[in-house]
């Protein structure tokens, strides 16, 4: 990677003279900034446009003269050429390096010293993009982005945060304050706080009375859905949570990409389950949230898909309940969702499908093994079946039994949202040979019905003879 010679700074421009080459809207947008900043401007151009004219007569803008001479730049900080007076570009690129002056020539990077970023303000919170001059439109577009996700009236929450500042000192202990800034600034109140009618002081002076009175603050436990496939499918709730989160139990197949996603200082523990290898128990995740949570942290169990589709976020949420702790669930995208999106089949369809059954191809040892009822089930029905590896080829095989058409459609989808993604569309009667070459560690859904192949192309659920096994990949 290319070295970058920019430091980005913030510079205080109160009364410090900045010039501006030009009098068209280029330039108009690059001197209100200054003007807002307190600068002292001075304008070169022959026909500044109108509003540029409204701020000379104003006395907010000086008229400086051209061609330009050399004790024009006597005292200047910084200019600007707006390229619409090309005629004197070139003698202000001389001037400014010969006066040690640094210079923007705007769309022009190899006549730049320093580059304008693009700004998000909230009062004396500013956020700032810069590309160095090689994308600014990407600039352009991440400020639009973040304009539209951070709440207007940031700006006084952070000028209410100054004020308090010494009161917080005076009333907190070291531990509690940085306790009360992260509860105060945290993604799960700061929307609250800055909503339109709130009183800002009142929400803060409340902060800090509960801060100083509470001996032990309870913390909270958030068990979340963080959809299947890649960290794409984690909800924007979901999201905002694992930002603000002290503590993050998660699951091992996760995309590791949601994790860098937690706050640096904020603890991550793996307490995967997976079949047939050391897994982490239930009980010891069930304690650990509860134990984390009596000891004030804010507390994110990040499962796969949706916490209470096979995500065992049932037994978590009843033990929690009967320990008292604060929860709450958020729900994600289940991994039979967000196969049939990926692969353009739906679930239910008018006239062939008119419910959904969940189910999941192992049995716990701690039930009567049962034998699902595949007619009752598929007609007008899709099956999705987690965890289908075990017992697939009795399963087909139990469908055509109960009297199902052998040519009835089926596909498994092996390692979704991973680099060994595995598709295979074929029928009841063949799935079980056509994919007995998919890798065993991966994580394994099987989908079937009547519905799966209404948006499907000709023959693309047709049987397959057995010799014709080779797998069909989507990547």
């Amino acid at each position: 990677m290319q070295h970058d010679p920019y430091l980005p700074i913030s510079l205080n421009l109160k009364d410090r003279a900045c010039l501006v080459l030009g009098g068209g809207p280029i330039a108009l947008a690059k001197l209100r900034p200054l003007v807002e900043a307190g600068s002292t401007v001075l304008l070169a151009a022959h026909n500044p446009i109108k509003e540029i004219a409204d701020l000379l007569d104003n006395n907010k803008v000086i008229q400086a003269s051209l061609p330009f001479g050399s004790r024009d730049f006597e005292g200047i900080l910084l200019a600007i050429d707006s390229g619409e007076e090309p005629a004197h570009s070139q003698s202000l690129r001389s001037l400014a390096k010969t006066n040690n002056i640094l210079l923007n020539t705007v769309d022009q990077p190899e006549f730049c010293d320093y580059f304008t970023p693009a700004v998000v303000r909230r009062g004396p919170l500013k956020i700032a993009f810069s590309t160095g001059g090689a994308a600014p439109a990407l600039a352009r577009n991440l400020r639009q982005k973040l304009e539209r996700l951070l709440p207007h009236r940031l700006g006084e929450l952070v000028e209410s945060a100054r004020k308090w500042r010494p009161e917080v000192q005076r009333r907190l202990s070291p531990t509690a304050q940085k306790e009360f800034w992260n509860r105060l600034f945290a993604d799960t109140s700061l929307q609250n706080i800055c909503d339109e009618g709130t009183h800002i002081d009142d929400c803060i002076e409340h902060l800090i009375s509960s801060q100083s009175t509470s001996v032990e603050a309870k913390g909270k436990v958030w068990l979340v859905g963080a959809g299947s496939g890649n960290a794409d499918t984690i909800t924007l709730q979901a999201l905002k949570l694992l930002e603000a989160a002290d503590v993050v139990l998660h699951d091992a197949l996760l995309d590791p990409t949601l994790l860098e996603y937690a706050r640096r200082d904020a603890r991550l523990i793996a307490v995967g389950k997976r079949c047939g290898k050391a897994s982490t128990t239930q009980t010891f995740i069930n304690k650990s949230l509860a134990n984390f949570a009596e000891q004030g942290h804010r507390v994110v169990r990040l499962k796969c898909g949706d916490p209470f589709i096979f995500g065992r976020g049932g037994e978590e949420l009843k033990y929690l309940q009967a320990r008292q702790v604060p929860v709450e669930v958020v729900a994600g995208v289940t991994t039979a969702a967000q196969a049939a999106a990926e692969e353009l089949v739906p679930l239910t369809y008018r006239g062939k499908a008119r419910r959904i059954t969940f189910m999941t191809g192992a049995t716990s040892k701690s039930l009567p093994e049962d034998r699902p009822q595949w007619k009752a089930l598929l007609d007008g029905g899709t099956v999705a079946i987690y965890m289908a590896r075990l017992g697939l080829q009795e399963n087909m095989d139990s469908m055509i039994e109960a009297g199902l058409a052998p040519d009835m459609p089926a596909m498994l989808v092996a390692g979704l949202g991973s680099s060994e993604r595995v598709s295979i569309k074929a029928t009841i009667s063949t799935l079980a040979i056509q994919s007995a070459n998919v890798p065993n560690h991966l994580p394994t859904l099987v989908l079937v019905g009547d519905a799966l192949a209404e948006c499907a192309s000709q023959n693309e659920f047709a049987p397959c003879p057995a010799e014709s096994s080779s797998l069909r990949q989507w990547a």
